[in-house]
């Protein structure tokens, strides 16, 4: 069963953080898919928003060159990353929230609801993005 949580942090700072903690968790693995969206994938991308397969590492890199070039900032603009051998996706929202998705058992799900709860983040079901 598909399930999102959406995550509202106590600041922008804590959603940064947060990317950070989430990359380092998936840093291992090779199938990790970005996708800049609202709106700064209207400047990265010469049409549709696509898919790119980055490697973890790079990711950070790729933020920082989007705001360095004033094409978006990040919990400014939608940045999704989906990671199949997981079978989630986050989408760091232009609303400076996240919604986790996963079709995962409810470990994955109660993990990630339990570690934000534990951080002072606001936690809710939410539709899948």
């Amino acid at each position: 069963m598909v399930r999102t949580l959406l995550g509202i942090p106590p600041s922008a700072a804590d959603l940064r953080e947060d990317l950070s903690w989430f990359l380092d968790m998936i840093r291992d693995c090779h199938d990790v898919e970005v996708m800049f969206g609202f709106a700064w994938g209207n400047f990265r991308y010469p049409a549709q928003w696509q898919w790119e397969r980055l490697t973890v590492s790079t990711i950070p890199s790729e933020i920082a060159a989007q705001e360095a070039h004033g094409d978006g900032r990040f919990g400014s603009d939608d940045l999704y990353l989906r990671v199949n051998s997981l079978g989630c996706e986050r989408l760091y929202c232009h609303h400076t929230d996240v919604h986790f998705t996963t079709d995962d058992t409810a470990e994955l799900f109660q993990r990630q609801q339990q570690r934000w709860r534990e951080l002072g983040w606001e936690t809710r079901d939410a539709e899948p993005a």
